[in-house]
């Protein structure tokens, strides 16, 4: 028996509300009638594959909460991918698919705008204020509905009552702003990462490393910020880094009784009334894999947009006519998906037996690099490229090189001698090995700092030869 589960209000379609995510931050709700509003709801169906309110099946007495108490939870989270993105959010699986109510919702669709940009990191700031909650007591199927079950109707029962009814929504507020860092090469964007992580591990103590580090990001970074919220319809900060995440430490004084608005909803299993109902959680399951598909697609489509315009800045080397290739399979690969999603919502009794064949082609995709030109006659340790915390890099060496220059030179692979990877760590650490392709990749995970020590050579210049170390 499947348990309560939290919905987001802007993942609720139906008449008696619209969503409260809205696109200029009022967060306002219109209720078809004030009976609707007074019960929020509680009863109607919901179907979670298409995220739509269908009719009232459940009946019960709405329970209110007469606490005064309101409970905050502060989180600033560092976003590295559209898929951290939607968890830091609590978007569904079924909310990336962009169907129904989340074709306009706020949220899903910023999702949709991560999911395609690759060469910009995110913070998210979010402030969730939770108050009195309301729930569906003594909940009883209406007779029409026990009718279709008695039946064995399954597809009248889910067609007017959906797989959920909405037990219970819990009031108060909450506060989201999405800051968008874009950064001009690898080693910036690793600089940035470094600062983005101090701010996401000091949110909210007030440690002077934290702020500092805020202050740069803001100075030196490029900004766009989105802005979610339910709750006040107050103006907030403009494009204002430090003042917004004042604004989100605040927000809780902004809120109480008079002014708390659904935040969440509660929807509960039909097999909780009556276990001849059918949940079509193996079809949820399978949705959830769809939609992790479709995250690591959409994540290969915004790598290849970044590479058609930096073909000289991506490892391995691609050209145009390759990357349209790979990209025209990729994108028929998403329409795949989204069509075999749709199919699932409408018969979920078929989606396991599809989505059996929805794994994708694997596909090689240039990632951005960061690209040095090595010279062996500097005689020396050249640094190439860095990684951030967690990170997993790979150095590789490129080009042709000579160990003297007699008028009768004999070019090398840089494999075949001479010379060293060494990676220096944030404590201090230094670990050299031998430049051998042949063996495996040589890899390291940040944050640390890799250089080439370069093979000697009395050749004036290796470069000419496409010599150069490559970090990705």
């Amino acid at each position: 028996m499947a348990q309560d589960a939290i919905v987001a209000p802007s993942e609720i379609e139906g008449t008696f509300l619209q969503p409260f995510n809205s696109e200029d931050g009022t967060g306002a709700i219109k209720y078809a009638s004030d009976k609707r509003k007074e019960t929020f709801g509680l009863g109607d169906g919901f179907n979670s594959l298409t995220g739509e309110i269908r009719g009232k099946c459940t009946l019960g007495k709405m329970l209110g909460d007469d606490s005064e108490s309101f409970k905050t939870e502060y989180n600033i989270t560092w976003v590295r991918s559209a898929e951290d993105y939607k968890k830091a959010v609590g978007l569904s699986a079924a909310a990336s698919f962009g169907f129904g109510i989340w074709k306009a919702d706020a949220a899903s669709k910023y999702y949709r705008t991560v999911n395609r940009t690759k060469n910009s990191d995110y913070l998210v700031v979010s402030t969730k204020v939770e108050g009195p909650t309301f729930i569906l007591g003594d909940p009883r199927l209406t007779d029409e509905a026990r009718t279709y079950l008695s039946k064995a109707d399954k597809t009248a029962f889910k067609n007017k009552c959906g797989n959920y009814y909405l037990y219970g929504v819990r009031t108060g507020g909450d506060f989201i702003a999405t800051f968008s860092f874009e950064s001009a090469s690898e080693t910036e964007r690793a600089e940035l990462q470094a600062k983005l992580k101090v701010v996401a591990r000091g949110y909210g103590n007030g440690s002077a490393e934290f702020s500092q580090a805020l202050e740069t990001i803001t100075k030196t970074s490029k900004l766009q910020v989105q802005i979610i919220r339910n709750g006040t319809s107050e103006n907030v900060p403009e494009d204002d880094m430090e003042a917004l995440v004042k604004y989100a430490k605040d927000f809780p004084t902004k809120i109480n009784r008079d002014t708390a608005l659904p935040i969440e909803f509660i929807r509960r299993d039909y097999q909780t009334i009556d276990p001849l109902a059918d949940s079509y959680s193996d079809a949820e399951a399978q949705v959830e894999r769809l939609s992790n598909y479709l995250g690591e697609a959409s994540a290969a489509i915004a790598d290849l947009d970044y590479a058609k315009g930096h073909l000289d800045t991506v490892y391995p080397i691609v050209d145009a006519e390759g990357l349209a290739a790979t990209e025209s399979a990729i994108s028929s690969y998403i329409d795949q998906l989204q069509n075999t999603a749709r199919i699932c919502a409408a018969a979920p009794e078929t989606c396991a037996n599809l989505v059996k064949n929805t794994e994708g082609p694997l596909f090689v995709i240039p990632r951005r690099a960061q690209m040095v030109p090595i010279n062996p006659k500097d005689g020396a340790e050249q640094f190439i490229g860095l990684a951030g915390s967690g990170q997993s890099k790979t150095l590789v060496i490129l080009g042709q090189w000579s160990a003297w220059d007699n008028g009768d030179n004999l070019w090398w692979p840089p494999e075949q001698c001479c010379f060293d990877i060494v990676v220096q760590y944030e404590d201090g650490r230094r670990e050299t090995r031998a430049y051998n392709p042949n063996a495996g990749p040589h890899t390291f995970v940040g944050p640390a700092r890799a250089f080439v020590r370069l093979g000697d050579s009395t050749y004036v210049d290796n470069r000419e030869r496409g010599l150069k170390g490559v970090v990705y």
